[in-house]
């Protein structure tokens, strides 16, 4: 496995939603103006460790995608449903597979807010001491 980051994880889940909706907008981050009808944004929410026994660590990350519909009410259901379905499994851009733990969502302001949330486990880099040069003398 590849080292896997938070942004990895963002850019994972861009990624499923552009190829689930080839032909809509998917954005990261915050917009600073109001969102295209039938477009996307992926942003992550929250984020944080615990560490484990021995050099592990349980990262979890929670990543929100807001979903600005054409029209409000049962558009906003049947895309909830699709998007719990789609962000089940994301594949980062150095293609590590990871698994959603915990997915919810609501309606909110005429937007749909789903939050993914993915567990995973990391490993501390363990650095390795260099070993001396070895001279052996022989004679004769």
């Amino acid at each position: 496995m590849a080292e896997i980051d938070f942004c990895s994880i963002v850019a994972g889940t861009s990624l499923a939603l552009s190829a689930a909706f080839p032909d809509r907008q998917v954005h990261t981050g915050e917009i600073e103006t109001g969102a295209e009808a039938g477009s996307f944004q992926v942003r992550m929410r929250s984020a944080g460790q615990v560490r484990q026994l021995g050099r592990r660590y349980q990262w979890s990350a929670v990543v929100e995608v807001v979903y600005s519909p054409e029209h409000a009410g049962m558009e906003c259901y049947d895309m909830a449903h699709r998007l719990c379905i789609i962000l089940q499994n994301i594949t980062t851009p150095q293609g590590d597979l990871i698994r959603c733990t915990t997915c919810a969502w609501k309606v909110e302001e005429n937007e749909l807010r789903v939050s993914a949330g993915y567990d995973h486990t990391v490993y501390e880099p363990q650095m390795q001491e260099g070993m001396e040069t070895l001279q052996i003398r022989q004679e004769g």
